[in-house]
């Protein structure tokens, strides 16, 4: 317990470890990719449960960053977007982005439709995008909440 002039520091001392916890901007920055991965893996539930099953190949190709799109095979085999780590979000400057892809050929056509052939858009992707980015604000304030009382800093 440290006193000083009869005052006991033991709480700001502890709050002062807490924060030699975070002062790294590596820690802060895990904590945002991981919040974007944790959306993005939302977006693309969201977009398999709007996308229509014919032979269920569409459903299936929906996947989650980068390097999962390079070794997409665009045949339909489930892709396992869970296991998408921290390290898929790309930092660009003060933005994070992630990949939201769909390895089928004829993806676009049924997002965005094909006016020429009459055919309609869907909007799977576009739909689950705005969904979740107007959850985000709300999301990230509880995630970062939690993330802050794990670091053992008091927040109220």
């Amino acid at each position: 317990m440290a006193k000083a002039r009869g005052l006991d520091y033991s709480e700001l001392e502890k709050l002062h470890k807490s924060f030699k916890k975070i002062d790294k901007a590596e820690v802060f920055e895990k904590m945002l990719k991981e919040f974007m991965v944790k959306q993005g893996i939302k977006i693309v539930r969201n977009a398999k449960n709007r996308t229509t099953v014919v032979t269920g190949a569409l459903r299936a190709s929906w996947g989650l960053g980068r390097d999962n799109l390079q070794s997409a095979s665009g045949d339909g085999s489930e892709v396992d977007f869970e296991s998408t780590q921290p390290d898929a979000v790309e930092v660009k400057g003060r933005n994070y982005d992630l990949t939201v892809w769909n390895g089928m050929e004829y993806a676009a056509a049924y997002e965005f439709g094909r006016p020429e052939i009459n055919y309609p858009a869907h909007y799977p992707l576009t739909l689950s995008m705005d969904e979740i980015y107007n959850q985000m604000p709300e999301q990230f304030k509880v995630d970062f909440e939690a993330w802050v009382k794990q670091m053992g800093i008091p927040f109220d």
